[in-house]
């Protein structure tokens, strides 16, 4: 938020229509950041992470989880899911099916959890592609040019 603040300060942004999105890490902050602040009018996370005790479970990265965080109490805190009440902002969830990294589950839980709460959310999920699914090697030319046309949509919607 610090970043936000001096974006804001020395640059010609208006605060009042930030969006926040990421792949990955970036996809688990965004679910963090919007679970903190209402600030973000949208939110596009790609691949996040919203339980890191699940995660933990089911990724092929159980080491780094808990070499980080190394209790299942510090886990539970930080995990976006924990504070999903607090979301209000648009999320959109853009997920590789066959993500070995951070499993599709972490997304479909998020969706469900905010669909209760008639939260605004979507959640895509792109089959036969994997966690590094922007790269031109990886899934197909059709399935990037839809998770950027509706990154695009979504930001323009709602900022």
């Amino acid at each position: 938020m610090a970043g936000a603040n001096a974006m804001i300060a020395n640059e010609p942004i208006d605060g009042e229509r930030l969006g926040i999105g990421g792949i990955s890490y970036g996809g688990y902050m965004t679910n963090w950041a919007i679970t903190q602040t209402g600030r973000f009018k949208a939110a596009v996370s790609r691949n996040g992470i919203s339980d890191i005790t699940h995660a933990g479970m089911l990724s092929d990265q159980t080491l780094w989880f808990n070499l980080s965080l190394t209790s299942p109490e510090l886990q539970h805190e930080r995990s976006p899911l924990t504070y999903v009440e607090r979301i209000t902002t648009p999320l959109l969830l853009l997920h590789a099916e066959n993500d070995l990294r951070c499993p599709t589950s972490e997304s479909i839980q998020l969706f469900v959890q905010l669909r209760k709460r008639k939260q605004m959310v979507q959640l895509v999920c792109y089959p036969n592609t994997s966690h590094l699914m922007d790269w031109p090697a990886v899934g197909t030319p059709r399935q990037r040019l839809d998770r950027l046309r509706r990154t695009i949509a979504w930001f323009e919607h709602f900022l």
